[in-house]
């Protein structure tokens, strides 16, 4: 976090000036949630400002970031020191932080307080099991499955945030409603996808005549309906020829190897939204099944192209698909499509440097618009 790095472009990325526009220095910590800080990151410096990665918590699934501190191998007093000194370093380097999942530079939040009264911009991003709870998710997804959770907890710290932080981002109407009451302003954002490192991969021709090869990834089986998946696999496997793979406990650019291979991919059947999985699936055109409940039907955009089954019709969904595989070439065509108009950053990340600029902040009165939000 040198301040004489300020415009350090890393190895292979190529800059787009903007000499009109302000540059702006952001910090994204310190989650990392599927690749969004580094894909975001990445995306500012291409735009001329300055966008840095900064995980606490990284995992097996080895996405890249900018800088990164292992907390859990640290002592309790071990991370209060390295957290508060990377926090005076940050604040000297950094105009605008833009957090994730709930966390920020120290494990006990005790930076916002010396962000607040310096009056930094902040934004706190949320993405689903930090804010999601069981009362309000029932509602439109009654078979949705959560871990056990503790409302009363979540909502406290909630309301902590929201006491510290203006601004909180959602990528739908489902996050929308978790933590609506708490922040003083929520900006809708789409998770993002750099359509670069996701070249679209073929699916099989109508006229092989082989196995349908079904992908499953679940970082939480629960939650997806794994089981689920898993009989209906079994039950439409007994009339039709299906090669089911369930990927688990592999990293990011290992995995996406198999995924490459799918000629489907099963996301999940239960939650009623479709994830960042989903979206990595249609970027390389392939078609993918996904429950989506009425809510969340309402919110995306019409011409949303998953095939859409729950616990209840996915094995006559799978029996279908793998009697007539030319359908899968059209809606992994579509899908691609889809991603690069509503989520490939290069298209949409404008309105991440807005959000920045203080321009979204109509975001409610401007809901009433036909424009999707993800597109205002």
């Amino acid at each position: 976090m040198d301040a004489n790095e300020k415009h350090h472009i890393p190895p292979g990325e190529r800059r787009i000036d903007s000499p009109s526009t302000p540059s702006l220095d952001i910090l994204h910590g310190t989650m990392e949630i599927a690749g969004q800080m580094n894909i975001m990151a990445r995306f500012l410096r291409l735009q001329g400002h300055r966008g840095m990665s900064l995980n606490y918590y990284p995992s097996y699934l080895n996405y890249p970031s900018d800088a990164s501190l292992d907390i859990h191998n640290l002592t309790s007093a071990m991370a209060h020191r390295a957290t508060s000194e990377i926090t005076a370093t940050a604040m000297a380097n950094f105009s605008i932080f833009h957090f994730h999942f709930g966390s920020t530079l120290m494990p006990d939040h005790k930076d916002l307080l010396a962000l607040q009264e310096n009056d930094y911009p902040m934004f706190m991003h949320h993405w689903g099991s930090d804010v999601r709870r069981r009362s309000l998710a029932t509602k439109n997804s009654p078979d949705i499955r959560l871990k056990p959770t503790d409302e009363t907890f979540i909502c406290r710290r909630l309301q902590f945030l929201g006491s510290r932080i203006k601004t909180a981002i959602v990528a739908d109407v489902e996050l929308y409603n978790y933590v609506c009451d708490f922040y003083e302003q929520v900006i809708f954002l789409p998770a993002f996808i750099s359509m670069d490192s996701h070249p679209p991969a073929s699916v099989s021709e109508s006229g092989e005549k082989r196995s349908l090869r079904i992908v499953h990834a679940p970082t939480n089986q629960l939650y997806k309906g794994t089981d689920y998946i898993i009989e209906a696999v079994t039950e439409a496997s007994k009339t039709c020829q299906i090669e089911y793979i369930q990927v688990e406990n592999t990293n990011h650019a290992q995995a996406r190897q198999i995924y490459a291979s799918a000629d489907l991919i099963i996301d999940q059947i239960l939650s009623g939204g479709y994830g960042l999985f989903a979206i990595e699936a249609m970027a390389m055109g392939k078609p993918t099944i996904c429950f989506v409940n009425d809510q969340m039907k309402n919110f995306y955009p019409q011409d949303l192209p998953l095939i859409c089954a729950d616990r209840h019709t996915l094995a006559a969904t799978l029996k279908v698909l793998s009697k007539n595989p030319e359908m899968l070439t059209d809606i992994g065509a579509a899908s691609r499509a889809y991603v690069m108009k509503y989520h490939a950053i290069e298209n949409t990340g404008s309105r991440l440097i807005r959000a920045y600029q203080g321009d979204l902040t109509a975001e409610r009165q401007k809901s009433a618009s036909k424009i999707h939000p993800w597109l205002l």
